[in-house]
């Protein structure tokens, strides 16, 4: 008669969870995505074997970080796919799960428009046109410059619903002169316009109320 045997094993049939932490949004920098592998059930798990990934249409390879690049030449601008799932030691596999990393790095455009203006009339309306190239993250804002006579360059407006064709009303609280107006555009992947050519003007106009005066020789 031997000694009594015994022996233990584990039984896991729940595959992995693996979560990212891909932001939401819009990029117009690199990003790093870290995938979090957890093994369940959580009392005895059999433990995490394998994470697994691609970009868009790669290949898997294995590994918890991920780098979406943004080149400045534009070439990685767009919206990425990032496939992921785990394996653990009992050989259960997860289901592939995705994550999405959108990249804009084209700074949006914008330029006040219009004829140069002659008027007596204040406020005068300022029209000006916006765009974001494609793959676009979208107009945030669009700002409006303004010299006053005599003055330098501050910022006069902001247009935080900007559309491709708008217009700002401006109060020419400076008086008679010649005020000139830029403006400057941002997108919502935090890039920023720099206007061609700024601080010079894109629009003027000459507000004069002021009426002639006429004499004679008689």
């Amino acid at each position: 008669t031997s000694a009594n045997a015994s022996f233990t094993w584990t039984v896991d049939t729940t595959a992995p969870v693996t979560t990212d932490n891909a932001p939401g949004g819009w990029q117009n920098a690199p990003v790093t995505v870290t995938l979090t592998p957890t093994d369940l059930p959580v009392l005895d798990p059999s433990g995490v074997a394998h994470t697994y990934y691609k970009v868009d249409g790669g290949s898997f390879t294995e590994g918890v970080s991920v780098l979406i690049g943004a080149p400045a030449d534009h070439s990685n601008d767009g919206v990425h796919t990032i496939s992921y799932y785990s394996t653990d030691n009992a050989g259960n596999v997860e289901t592939t799960k995705t994550a999405t990393v959108s990249i804009d790095t084209v700074n949006p455009v914008s330029a006040a428009s219009g004829p140069h203006q002659v008027t007596n009339a204040s406020p005068f309306t300022i029209n000006y046109t916006a765009s974001d190239a494609s793959p676009s993250s979208g107009l945030a804002k669009v700002e409006l410059w303004v010299k006053v006579p005599g003055g330098s360059y501050v910022l006069a407006d902001t247009d935080l619903t900007p559309t491709t064709t708008q217009s700002f009303s401006y109060l020419a609280a400076a008086g008679e002169g010649t005020y000139a107006f830029y403006t400057r555009a941002f997108d919502t992947a935090g890039n920023v316009e720099v206007p061609p050519g700024a601080p010079d003007a894109q629009v003027t106009v000459l507000y004069d109320t002021t009426a002639p005066v006429t004499t004679d020789n008689a």
